[in-house]
């Protein structure tokens, strides 16, 4: 079976990333196999030079265009809103790019630590890590939100909701661009929790079935590894269980007491039984309700180093939290601080419209107009609820993996907070829309009030 390897599949992610000016310009170095960084290249230098033609590109159409609809400034709240959907692509794309570009050493590190744990697990767990159902639902992700957000933006244009028209035949590119650049922060941070979430699901995975044999008396090889162990001698660098330890037992005061010479027989009989141990393998003994029960162990399979392997792994997958945090902590506020605002509007106008179109006094034209806002809206809407609601959902699953690993959660607890301002989860995505459902009231009431 062909394996897909996490550097591959990260390198998949970072051309998607190259062409939308976000992903870390770093070379394999040939020695290591790992990334390294370099701040001086030639992807910088083109990434910088994208965001400043993106940026003249976009102010200079925007200053300078021509609507045909008259703006009427006395509508405080729609004339904030098309001023808001002018110029928060432009915010939000400089802001991405620049604090991506910043970062680009923490996002190399995230990358290595990926690599460094796929190696560790091959070498020691004698396992390979497949990314292939992690690969297809990130290019799934990917390929939903591009078409979702190019198709809606094709036939109705984000950046106008109110009587402001748009006329600029770059209206398209205008607003796709920062769509499209957000949407690709958001599938790589998805990316990164689904890779921890199965590297989780594997470390769980493992423990159990080493429980599972334990209990069983079974403690040879899972399916799971690849390299099946052979028998070997024991070497001095490897610590091997080959005697357990016989359960406790109470003299009995009533029998009779043994003969000093049968003491002595059942110590020489231990003596030479440890020192036929040192030098030849032998059947050790488990005890099960007071009976002695054999069970062949393999000495070659050495699950204490293979716990202590594990641990290694849980611990670099903490750190990769922490790099995520720093790497993406900022875009992704800046990120779900445009969405609020962003859904925000579209819901009050998307009330507004509805407001309108049960107005009695509304003629045929209107009301059509009105039911073509409010299904444009509402697309708006239904689009930009499945990106807060995927992102916190995949952080949501990642740390209930990780919440099952009982024993390490209790000194190191889990939880994504970007600067430790708020924990994503499916309670941020709750929270938000309540926020959103408050706001939305405000702005209705403050429109009722500039119309009395």
């Amino acid at each position: 079976m062909v394996v897909l390897h996490v550097k591959s599949f990260l390198n998949s992610i970072d051309i998607i990333s190259k062409i939308f000016l976000l992903s870390a310009s770093g070379k394999i170095s040939k020695h290591d196999n790992l990334p390294s960084w370099n701040s001086w290249t030639v992807s910088n230098i083109l990434t910088l030079a994208g965001l400043f033609s993106y940026s003249t590109f976009h102010l200079s159409y925007v200053v300078n265009a021509e609507n045909d609809g008259p703006i009427n400034r006395f509508k405080a709240v729609t004339y904030a809103i098309d001023i808001y959907n002018k110029y928060s692509g432009f915010l939000l794309v400089v802001i991405l790019v620049v604090i991506g570009y910043f970062q680009q050493s923490k996002r190399v590190k995230i990358h290595q630590i990926f690599i460094e744990i796929e190696k560790i697990a091959k070498k020691s767990l004698k396992i390979d890590i497949e990314n292939m159902i992690t690969m297809r639902l990130v290019y799934t992700q990917i390929l939903v939100m591009f078409t979702l957000l190019s198709a809606v933006e094709w036939f109705n244009c984000l950046m106008y909701i109110g009587p402001t028209t748009a006329v600029l035949s770059n209206c398209i590119a205008l607003c796709l661009i920062p769509l499209l650049v957000t949407a690709t922060v958001e599938c790589r941070v998805f990316a990164y929790f689904l890779l921890i979430k199965a590297r989780y699901k594997v470390i769980n995975t493992l423990i159990h079935n080493y429980r599972s044999n334990i209990d069983k008396f079974n403690l040879q090889p899972n399916k799971i590894h690849v390299i099946k162990p052979k028998w070997t001698l024991i070497d001095d660098t490897v610590f091997y269980i080959n005697d357990y330890p016989q359960p406790r037992k109470f003299p009995d005061k009533s029998a009779p007491k043994k003969a000093l010479t049968s003491s002595i027989k059942i110590h020489i009989i231990k003596l030479l039984n440890f020192l036929k141990s040192l030098f030849t393998f032998q059947n050790s003994h488990d005890y099960y309700d007071n009976k002695a029960v054999e069970m062949d162990i393999n000495y070659n399979f050495n699950y204490i180093d293979r716990i202590m392997c594990m641990q290694t792994i849980y611990s670099k997958l903490h750190e990769i939290f922490d790099l995520i945090s720093e790497a993406y902590g900022m875009q992704i506020i800046a990120i779900i601080a445009f969405q609020f605002i962003t859904l925000t509007t579209l819901m009050y106008d998307f009330s507004m419209n509805i407001v309108r179109l049960l107005s009695s006094n509304i003629s045929t034209s209107d009301k059509d107009a009105a039911i073509d806002e409010i299904w444009s809206s509402g697309l708006w809407i239904s689009i930009y609820m499945y990106k807060v609601y995927s992102m916190c959902y995949c952080i949501h699953i990642t740390v209930d993996e990780i919440k099952i690993f009982l024993l390490q959660i209790l000194h190191h607890k889990i939880k994504f907070a970007p600067f430790d301002l708020f924990e994503i989860n499916l309670g941020l995505f709750s929270m938000i829309f309540g926020a959103i459902i408050t706001y939305i009231l405000i702005l209705i009431q403050f429109d009722i009030a500039q119309r009395d």
